[in-house]
């Protein structure tokens, strides 16, 4: 499951990360930043959901595949 890091203070969440850690490097990098490097009451790392690519993204993954799928036929042949 994917991991993201939310500051309640400022209101943002970070991209989904597969790593709990890196979710974690990305508070850190946006404490140093926005904090000081202090720590914002609230602030957590949190596991969420698994997000599916939108139709946008699927389609060019298809076609990505498509064109693999292709190539390797032609190559077979």
């Amino acid at each position: 499951m994917p991991y993201r890091y939310n500051c309640p203070r400022c209101a943002i969440t970070s991209p989904s990360y597969w790593a709990e850690g890196r979710a974690q490097e990305w508070g850190d990098e946006h404490r140093d930043g926005r904090h000081d490097g202090g720590h914002p009451y609230g602030e957590h790392v949190e596991q969420t959901r698994l997000e599916l690519p939108d139709t946008g993204q699927l389609g060019a993954l298809a076609f990505v595949v498509a064109l693999l799928l292709v190539a390797l036929l032609v190559q077979a042949v």
